[in-house]
């Protein structure tokens, strides 16, 4: 009971949030009489809501009527071709249809909430303003109201990389992300958060390829399949490609699959050069980074999380677009940022909690170019930070702990 009552505690502030959020929506939903209507006011639902959901589940019932999803999806509310891992299609053994999307849902968004607020304890009035205003953000709030399964990988990060500890954290860790890449397939590149020294690069490579088989033998010839019905669009994306075609109007002078290609390979380049100019370059630099943002311990629940969510953030913008609410992810290393505050009472990690907040903000209705502006100023800082978090030596990090018990 003690413990519950500290881990409420130390959850008011982004609890209260929650409240406001589902308050607010109440209140709307009964002057407008109609759920949609209250969502439609900052999400831009015209139809219905749960899209994701009914994706799955209408997908699960073309299964059931003998059809293959992929190809045909006749029971899809849209027609959609059916793009995710085929693992999905087995819900149907436990009884899931479209009759059940709605409870289906509403258990997405309760983990999904559940994780959220696992993720961002606070403790003072500015770190807990930080927390609420975060918990408030369009991108988490926007895949509840698709339904998302993301919510699902979102989940199993906050409480997995929580709950796995001791001697087999590394085996746990590397279980956990092979099951989330035959889930949804980008988790496989959580394997970078192995990366620290030469036997981390080994640790990474093993467990990427272990992630890629298991997507590779779950999948089997719908791999292709996935990839090809895979839409990319820069309506409601973030990424590079996003940010590049958001800055041109009118028709382009090559091919659309050029530009996504061409602006991965520059935020590839981009990614590289951030980094190294961080670890590299000139000492002010270094001291800047080392200031302004906390240094992330992979081996801690709360710093794998964090780096796993700034992980999946920079995969999404090198890949070139993906949807909004993927950037709920950020929430994880805007939890670091809460700590920071929590425990320092300083307020040197304010200024990048603020960037990643006025991010997440912006995207309510998207109605500006600010969002697509400020995307590669995030996916800047997120590299310099995964750079001193990855990059950095077992050796140097000993170094600066001698340091600290000398001061």
């Amino acid at each position: 009971m003690n413990a519950l009552l500290v881990f409420l505690r130390s959850r008011i502030a982004v609890l209260a949030a929650v409240c406001v959020f589902l308050v607010g929506l109440g209140i709307e939903t009964a002057i407008h009489s109609s759920v949609v209507q209250a969502w439609n006011l900052r999400f831009l639902t015209h139809e219905r809501i749960f899209e994701d959901t009914l994706f799955v589940t209408g997908s699960v019932e073309s299964v059931n009527a003998g059809l293959d999803p992929y190809v045909d999806n006749r029971f899809d509310a849209w027609g959609r071709l059916y793009n995710y891992p085929p693992i999905w299609l087995a819900l149907r053994h436990v009884g899931v249809t479209s009759k059940t999307t709605s409870l289906f849902a509403i258990c997405l968004a309760t983990l999904g909430i559940a994780a959220a607020v696992t993720a961002l304890p606070s403790r003072g009035w500015l770190a807990g303003t930080v927390a609420f205003v975060s918990m408030l953000g369009w991108p988490f709030w926007w895949g509840v109201e698709r339904g998302n399964i993301d919510l699902v990988v979102f989940a199993a990060i906050v409480f997995g990389f929580l709950g796995i500890r001791g001697k087999n954290q590394f085996a746990g860790r590397a279980l956990l992300i092979v099951g989330l890449a035959v889930l949804k397939i980008y988790p496989a590149a959580l394997a970078l958060m192995f990366v620290n020294g030469r036997r981390g690069w080994l640790r990474a490579l093993g467990v990427g390829a272990i992630a890629t088989a298991a997507v590779i033998a779950t999948c089997g010839r719908d791999l292709l399949l996935v990839l090809h019905n895979t839409p990319h669009q820069v309506w409601r994306s973030f990424g590079a490609y996003a940010f590049v075609r958001s800055l041109m109007d009118g028709p382009l002078p090559v091919s659309e699959s050029h530009v996504r290609v061409l602006s991965s390979v520059a935020a590839i380049g981009l990614a590289v050069a951030v980094i190294l100019f961080t670890q590299l370059g000139p000492e002010r630099i270094k001291d800047q980074v080392e200031r302004y943002l906390p240094r992330l311990d992979v081996r801690s629940g709360p710093g794998a999380m964090a780096i796993a969510g700034l992980v999946i953030y920079c995969f999404w913008f090198v890949v070139g677009s993906g949807y909004d609410y993927r950037l709920m992810f950020l929430l994880l290393p805007l939890g670091a940022l809460v700590r920071e505050i929590s425990q320092s009472q300083s307020v040197r990690a304010l200024p990048v909690a603020m960037l990643l907040m006025a991010y997440q903000l912006s995207l309510y209705k998207k109605v500006s170019e600010i969002p697509y502006l400020m995307d590669p100023v995030v996916f800047v800082v997120c590299c310099a930070w995964l750079g001193r978090c990855l990059l950095t030596t077992e050796a140097s990090s000993m170094s600066e702990q001698r340091v600290a018990v000398a001061n």
